[in-house]
């Protein structure tokens, strides 16, 4: 009798082993980092959405010297489709003035801390805009995304 290896024979208990402790658990942690980037990216996507609809309610305002006078110019409409693109977690705006930008420029950041990624951890995900304002305002102003 003839023992001669094949190469079609089946899956031994070695490779069986090798796809338990190594495949499958590289598999599913791969498949969790892509849920976390999936995440980020939509995060991301909803904070430049933000600070385009920011920048244009603060581009057509008529006083940007403080934070209270941009809000009362602005339509609550608009004040509401801003936070509502926030994660639904953390749906609370806070917009404040950091300064004075040079004549006729517009800036606006809107920033958020996540802290729901599975493998991530809590990440600072950020977007800004600069502009110019179209009735010779200036002002740097910051919307953030709070629980």
């Amino acid at each position: 009798m003839k023992n001669r290896p094949k190469w079609r024979r089946g899956f031994g208990f070695a490779q069986i082993m090798a796809m338990i402790l190594v495949v499958i658990p590289t598999s599913l942690f791969i498949i969790t980092l892509l849920f976390d980037y999936w995440a980020a990216m939509q995060i991301d996507n909803r904070l430049k959405l933000m600070s385009h609809r920011a920048i244009m309610a603060i581009n057509n305002s008529e006083d940007l010297s403080s934070t209270n006078t941009l809000l009362a110019s602005m339509t609550s409409d608009k004040q509401t489709l801003i936070s509502s693109m926030c994660p639904s977690s953390m749906p609370n705006v806070t917009f404040t003035r950091e300064g004075n930008m040079p004549s006729g420029q517009t800036k606006i950041q809107t920033l958020v801390k996540y802290d729901k990624f599975n493998r991530l951890g809590t990440k600072e995900l950020s977007s800004i805009i600069t502009s110019y304002s179209y009735r010779d305002q200036n002002g740097s102003f910051k919307l953030e995304c709070k629980g």
